[in-house]
């Protein structure tokens, strides 16, 4: 059997190295495996290849600049030109804002579909074949177009490629078309097979809940010296609030407090700023990107007493599972499938509102529990991760998923 494992910029990029864990296990039922990323993902430098996987470079190295006029040319030049207009028709209407998204999907498709490897993997193959993509954009968005029977389509939702509330528009481009053409839809979180559920009643029979995982890794150590160790670790973008937790640390000046932030983005800058009028009995590093192993070597190496996420929205994140797998218990927004991983037992569910000054009090009250109190939250913690959001135990269950589909 074969698979074509469509990334987002995996191998490449800094957001997915984390797929590797999945890969080491499909490598075991399929008898080829061809990973295609849709681009690089600012990084060129690939994480270790697996030896039984075929790796290409990504399909495109640069963003589609070009007037909208040449590329509603080319849409309407399209032998595909019916199904691009039928989405603009159904979903797009007199809406000038959903029009201009209409032409940038349609034209990324335009691109995709004369691509001379989706061409020979997906239009023209005559090899029973699973297309599994990770992401439902990009290149997920060319399954409504591919007519081959000898393709299984299988596409995994996350968050800004699921929730139509998280564009300003409402509008997800081709998402009806492409759950319609697909054959298997996992959902990383029940939060998100609820959504669809009641969004496309009529693709119900092919959604799955299907959780993401990471690998177990030694156990992170507390504090023992009265100091507070936070940790978080996201992209620093206007999503992820990373700046509630500076401001938060403003309002904190009876104990010592360490947090470190794992990543780099736009606001960099202004979380600098916040950093640099800290009190002085909070002290921040800001590494910037690590890549993941890294990450859980850190963990293992490292006292760590707290993980944070404040985002606005998430699916279920990575994040927490990597920090619940050493044993550390999380304190995150109450927002997307995150209560499916954190409750009072393994940390603290926050109101996804959330102030600075607000969560200074939740960090406070965090930093008073006892010795028992914290343990147990580390115990749950662990327990989590093990029960449901192990790497090889997920993957091992998709494996044979995926088989089940080819028969």
């Amino acid at each position: 059997m074969k698979l074509l494992y469509f990334t987002d910029s995996y191998p490449y990029g800094y957001g997915e190295q984390w797929k590797t864990n999945e890969l080491k296990e499909l490598v075991k039922v399929f008898d080829t495996i061809e990973v295609i990323p849709f681009h690089y993902g600012k990084n060129k430098q690939p994480v270790d290849p697996i030896a039984e996987v075929i790796y290409h470079a990504p399909l495109f190295d640069e963003s589609f600049l070009k007037p909208a006029f040449k590329k509603l040319k080319c849409i309407i030049g399209s032998p595909y030109r019916v199904t691009f207009f039928k989405e603009m028709v159904t979903h797009v209407g007199l809406d000038s804002i959903k029009f201009r998204q209409w032409i940038s999907n349609s034209y990324r498709i335009f691109r995709l579909l004369n691509h001379p490897l989706i061409q020979s993997r997906l239009l023209e193959s005559t090899t029973p074949t699973i297309a599994y993509c990770f992401w439902g954009r990009n290149t997920a968005e060319v399954m409504p177009f591919v007519k081959n029977q000898h393709i299984k389509f299988v596409v995994r939702l996350h968050g800004y490629d699921l929730y139509h509330h998280r564009l300003s528009t409402g509008y997800l481009p081709y998402q009806k078309a492409l759950l319609t053409a697909c054959d298997l839809v996992l959902c990383i979180s029940k939060h998100g097979y609820d959504y669809l559920s009641q969004k496309y009643r009529n693709i119900k029979g092919k959604l799955l809940l299907s959780r993401l995982g990471t690998l177990g890794i030694p156990q992170a150590k507390r504090s023992q010296d009265g100091i507070l160790r936070i940790i978080s670790c996201s992209s620093l973008i206007p999503l992820k609030r990373t700046q509630i937790i500076a401001h938060a640390l403003e309002y904190i000046s009876d104990r010592k407090v360490i947090w470190t932030h794992i990543g780099d983005g736009t606001e960099m800058k202004s979380i600098k700023e916040v950093v640099a009028r800290l009190p002085s009995n909070i002290e921040v590093n800001l590494p910037g990107w690590v890549n993941s192993k890294d990450v859980t070597t850190y963990y293992s190496d490292k006292c760590v007493d707290l993980f944070i996420n404040v985002s606005e929205t998430e699916g279920v994140p990575v994040s927490i599972m990597e920090a619940m797998a050493a044993g550390i218990p999380s304190m995150a927004t109450n927002v997307g499938g995150v209560s499916e991983i954190v409750d009072n037992s393994n940390g603290v569910l926050l109101n996804p509102d959330i102030t600075a000054e607000e969560l200074a009090n939740q960090i406070r009250d965090f930093g008073r529990l006892n010795d028992d109190e914290i343990a147990s939250m580390r115990t749950s913690a662990l327990a989590t991760f093990s029960g449901e959001y192990e790497a090889r135990s997920n993957a091992q269950k998709l494996s044979q998923t995926l088989i089940q589909l080819m028969k």
